[in-house]
């Protein structure tokens, strides 16, 4: 369906719809801008940490839900079948006794980290 605006209608129209455009483009880069910024200084390194107690699929899920929560955590992945979960996390964020204190919270023993 089209609709036509009348002429002095659409210039109104058109002008506040460019402000508030440019506006959100404007803080969109913004946004845009800072996370670039932040994902340079980040120091990336893989964890292994050995978990007891795992022994289905929802305790994967409590677990990487638990994980996922902790500082400087880019990614999560959990086996119950070899009693793990593989992290993805900044460095100089981490600290495995959060991750002891995250993991035996939802009821878990933290065996070792690798």
């Amino acid at each position: 369906t089209e609709s036509h605006l009348s002429y002095p209608i659409e210039r109104i129209v058109g002008f506040f719809m460019e402000n508030m455009m440019d506006s959100n483009l404007r803080q969109g880069l913004s946004n845009l801008k800072e996370y670039a910024k932040k994902q340079a200084h980040l120091q990336p390194v893989s964890k292994t940490i050995h978990i007891e107690g795992m022994t289905c699929s929802g305790c994967e899920k409590t677990i990487k839900k638990a994980i996922k929560k902790l500082p400087g955590v880019m990614d999560v992945s959990a086996s119950h079948q070899e009693g793990m979960a593989k992290v993805k996390v900044d460095s100089s964020r981490f600290n495995p006794s959060d991750y002891k204190k995250a993991i035996e919270k939802v009821g878990y023993k933290m065996l070792e980290v690798k």
